[in-house]
């Protein structure tokens, strides 16, 4: 079974399962471009509100200078730096400003002022949201990761597990039904959404392929073949359509996946087919071949006697299937059942026969189970306690297992056929239309369909039941200590279903990872040596090699590679901008010929402006002389007339608004707001 520990391609690669063009780094550099990625933000923010200041600034220069507050105010957007520091000017201009006797009192500073303050406060916000939940943005793609491929190809079979390399394989297969088995328990059977769960069960591309059951009817030929009880009820297990793309990971465009449904369909059988014979149990559900030369009886299906160790204390149970397929007529079996089992309604399908012993096992409940039931009345007591014995010395449990392959590019009767082993992969390739595409995964599904039945995965499971688990040893006996609900036989088999689910599961991303056992790899067909398909399908074979999806790989994580350039893209745009939005203002100002004045205020109410007033102070000073006769206009207080004042004043003039009035001085001007 697949290892969690798992290589994974490091760079940008497109998650047809999703359509999100991924980027996948290691946790240290993926630290590094979080970390990078809300500092831009930051700085995107901050030159953002160079445009949106300058935009307000301009918008509220106007031929009527307002009083001081209002410049004031421009002054605080020429001079902030961002959101947050424009907000604390407003605030402080808001509170602060107010003097007795003067128009401007409080309140209406603090009104004049809401305007600005809801601005600023709102790109505060705005921008300090856009930092914390970005991320998540950049971040939400998934928990997909695409397989470096190790030992990529598919493991020939042998049933010889003489040789050292069909015991390896032998083991392999054992050790993936061992950790089917675990992970059954914990991602199926024992589902939540905890953390804990979510690592446990990372393996593949879903956590598990859910499947629904329901209540059927008797699934062979002969219906009275069936156990006619109230909690024997035929029980139907239906996967639904599994998708290769979505379920199992193979990362291609959905007109390249495949379709493929699995159902089972079980049964208590009755017991009544057998014949006692010098104290063995012969039963006749059709000729078994491996025991019939023993016996000398083509027609028995299973012997319970003492050589064949089916008085053991624990359970044991023995397995037969029957594959068939009418259109392609040879027909695979150990196990020949009679002619009235099989159904007339099914045209491919494995039947399977189980037969299920507890030995001289005793139970401590009562149970009505139809395969695991007891008799009705204590047997003996053990230990002071009533002890029960099994009802029958053999139960009988049959099924039918059904496997359906669908080209979901494809419409019409042969979008979906029925498939075995039979037909061969030319047929299914030309009866679906499938492309090279879907053909590969043809082979790789077909594989593993092989063996993904009850019947070949029952026998090496380890427990084979779930009641085993309620069993404890005693002096003589086995002890069944679980009291077994009247359906329990349902929990077994649908766990024998899960098993089968997770091997599917396993089998497509064990084709990339390769074996586990050294000794196994030997026996691996790569694609490019495949020999039983088209070049043109090896080739897709080698690419599906390097489309193999897994989830949750520790020490590396997902970035959504196109919202991060669609806010990379922008944000160096408006950083540009932010830099050079007053030089662009101005060259287009100067073309049009229009709000120059505007640009011009712009500029002296920056910081700096003061200084370079004094300076041209300065200057006017020295070229007069005396100074005498220079003088310099502004307003009073907010009044309409404008008054003069002497040069001194000219200082603060970036403050009060006015301009130098100075014929004398070369480059002396006088700006006016515009509206």
């Amino acid at each position: 079974m697949a290892d969690s520990a798992f290589n994974v391609y490091i760079g940008a690669w497109l998650n047809y399962s999703n359509d999100v063009l991924t980027l996948t780094l290691r946790d240290k550099e993926a630290s590094i471009l979080s970390a990078a990625l809300v500092l831009f933000v930051g700085v995107v923010a901050n030159h953002s509100w160079n445009v949106c200041k300058f935009i307000v600034h301009q918008v509220r220069t106007t031929r009527d200078t307002g009083d001081e507050l209002h410049q004031q105010q421009q002054v605080a957007l020429r001079n902030s730096a961002n959101n947050v520091h424009a907000l604390l000017l407003m605030l402080r201009l808001a509170f602060g400003w107010g003097i007795p006797k003067r128009r401007t009192s409080k309140m209406a500073a603090f009104g004049g002022s809401i305007p600005l303050i809801v601005l600023t406060l709102l790109g505060a916000i705005g921008w300090a949201v856009a930092q914390l939940f970005l991320a998540v943005v950049w971040t939400n793609t998934g928990d997909h990761f695409l397989v470096i491929p190790n030992h990529c190809g598919l493991v020939a079979a042998t049933s010889n597990v003489t040789t050292a390399a069909g015991q390896a394989q032998f083991d392999l297969i054992k050790g993936g039904l061992t950790g089917a088995n675990i992970y059954q328990l914990q991602c199926y059977r024992q589902h939540n959404d905890s953390d804990a769960d979510r690592t446990r069960c990372n393996k593949f591309p879903v956590p598990r392929l859910d499947w629904i059951g329901s209540d059927a009817e008797c699934p062979f030929g002969n219906k009275d073949l069936c156990l006619p009880a109230t909690n024997s009820t035929p029980f139907r297990m239906d996967s639904g359509y599994i998708n290769s793309q979505t379920h199992l990971g193979i990362n291609v465009e959905h007109s390249n996946s495949i379709d493929f449904r699995y159902i089972a369909t079980c049964s208590p059988l009755v017991p009544d087919y057998k014949v006692r014979k010098n104290g063995s149990y012969f039963y006749y559900y059709g000729g078994n071949d491996d025991i019939a030369d023993d016996y000398n009886d083509t027609r028995v299906t299973w012997v319970y006697n003492n050589t064949k160790g089916t008085n053991d204390n624990s359970y044991n149970i023995w397995p037969f299937s029957y594959v068939v397929d009418k259109e392609f007529r040879n027909l695979i079996r150990n196990w020949g059942p009679n002619n009235s089992m099989i159904p007339s309604d099914k045209s491919a399908f494995t039947m399977s026969i189980f037969f299920i012993s507890a030995g001289d096992m005793f139970h401590v409940s009562h149970s009505d189970d139809p395969v695991f039931g007891t008799k009705s009345k204590s047997g003996r007591k053990i230990n002071g306690v009533e002890a029960f014995a099994p009802r029958n010395p053999m139960s009988v449990l049959g099924c039918t297992e059904e496997h359906e392959v669908c080209n979901p590019s494809e419409s019409g009767p042969n979008r979906c056929m029925m498939m075995t082993r039979k037909p061969s992969n030319a047929t299914v390739i030309e009866r679906l239309k499938l492309n090279p595409s879907q053909a590969a995964t043809i082979l790789i599904l077909r594989t593993e369909l092989e063996r993904n039945l009850f019947r070949n995965y029952v026998s090496s499971l380890n427990p084979q039941l779930i009641a085993t688990n309620g069993l404890i040893r005693g002096t003589r006996n086995y002890l069944q200590y679980l009291a077994l609900p009247k359906d329990h036989w349902r929990a077994e088999v649908s766990r024998w279903f899960d098993i089968n689910l997770i091997m599917l599961q396993s089998a497509f991303v064990d084709y990339v990872t390769g074996p586990d056992e050294p000794a196994v790899i030997p026996m691996l067909i790569p694609p490019e040596k495949d020999t039983n398909t088209t070049a043109e399908i090896r080739e897709e074979l080698r690419r599906t090699c390097e489309r193999q999806i897994v989830r949750n790989v520790n020490g590396v994580r997902n970035f959504n590679l196109r919202a991060i350039l669609w806010v990379v893209g922008p944000g160096f745009a408006i950083i540009m901008l932010g830099f050079t939005i007053d030089s662009l203002a101005g060259w287009a100002q100067g073309l049009l010929r229009k709000g120059e004045a505007r640009r011009a205020l712009w500029i002296k109410d920056d910081m700096l402006q003061p200084k370079r007033d004094g300076q041209v102070y300065e200057s006017v000073l020295l070229a007069d002389g005396s100074g005498m006769g220079t003088e310099y206009s502004g307003y009073n207080n907010g009044s309409q007339d404008q008054v003069k004042y002497p040069l001194v004043a000219a200082q603060f003039d970036g403050v009060h608004g006015g301009g130098y009035k100075s014929p004398g001085v070369v480059g002396a001007y006088s700006p006016v707001r515009e509206r």
